[in-house]
């Protein structure tokens, strides 16, 4: 999430509206349907999340339990997965492939794998903005608050990162079945797919061997990042 006024992409894009809109009117016109799908899941799903979280006390997680974040993935990652699945088989004209239905199955955990490792990566630096994306129930297990998992060194700070990091890792794991119903030679969709993954994954190792890291070796305190 950006601060209130925008980030500076956000702001570019806004400036730029009417070449988006000029350049959507002028893709193929079965490609609209996915875009706009996609992008309508992102944008009031974004706005459901962004409201409730106007409303609440700065100090409570974005996040109530296991069932919100992964809510929350699929409407800011997870539905992408699936409109880039669907522009992809009209791209390449393998909509009415049989593999075509498993790969919209798949997409949503795609896009889930790459969405948790930025909320495990990006941990420290969205808690002191003021968004905790790690559930109110999994915090409430080890009696702690977001302020907790930044300002005081607890063992149960590893463990919740253990266990966010669990849940990205499982996603991640699935990333391969997907690439396995895209055919050998579409290697640059297989490619587009492959490489985040990889970063995902490598990232994750990183962040396990950086002492500053949540769930690094040095413990849960995240000072001096």
């Amino acid at each position: 999430m950006g601060s209130a006024g925008g980030s500076r992409d956000e702001l570019d894009l806004l400036a730029h509206l009417p070449q988006v809109l000029r350049v959507h009117a002028a893709l193929p016109r079965e490609h609209h349907a996915a875009l706009d799908e996609g992008v309508r899941t992102l944008a009031t799903g974004m706005a459901r999340y962004a409201a409730r979280a106007a409303q609440r006390d700065a100090d409570l997680p974005y996040l109530d339990d296991e069932a919100e974040l992964d809510d929350y993935c699929w409407v800011v990652a997870g539905c992408v997965g699936v409109m880039l699945t669907r522009l992809y088989a009209l791209a390449y004209g393998v909509e009415r492939d049989p593999r075509q239905t498993r790969r919209l199955e798949l997409a949503p955990l795609v896009g889930q794998a790459l969405q948790l490792t930025n909320i495990l990566l990006d941990w420290p630096i969205d808690v002191r903005r003021g968004r905790c994306y790690v559930p109110a129930t999994w915090l409430a297990e080890h009696a702690l608050t977001p302020r907790d998992l930044v300002e005081r060194e607890r063992p149960a700070g590893r463990a919740l990162s253990a266990r966010l990091e669990s849940k990205a890792l499982a996603a991640l794991s699935r990333v391969p079945d997907y690439l396995d119903l895209i055919p050998a030679r579409h290697v640059r969709y297989r490619l587009f797919c492959l490489w985040p993954a990889v970063w995902a994954v490598r990232s994750i190792g990183h962040a396990r061997r950086d002492r500053n890291s949540p769930g690094g070796r040095g413990g849960p305190s995240c000072r001096g990042r």
